[in-house]
């Protein structure tokens, strides 16, 4: 399970044309920068990972597997 807010930005990632080797390489290596090179304007990666680590999100498994999103309550 993930946050709607990390579902959303890794569907923007999706949405933009990456490729999953390219967003699973990007999870793998936590590189904000080219997650926020390839976004464009809109969408901000910086606190992606931080979040992840926070809340116990595996990015790259929901990306390579699917995914559940928690609801807000859960976060907490």
């Amino acid at each position: 399970m993930i946050s709607q807010v990390s579902a959303i930005l890794l569907e923007h990632a999706r949405e933009q044309g990456l490729f999953e080797l390219q967003l699973q390489r990007a999870i793998r290596n936590e590189d904000v920068d080219f997650l926020n090179e390839a976004s464009g304007k809109y969408f901000k990666y910086d606190e992606l990972f931080n979040r992840a680590h926070k809340y116990g999100e595996d990015l790259e498994r929901a990306v390579l597997q699917g995914y559940r999103m928690k609801t807000e309550s859960s976060e907490n």
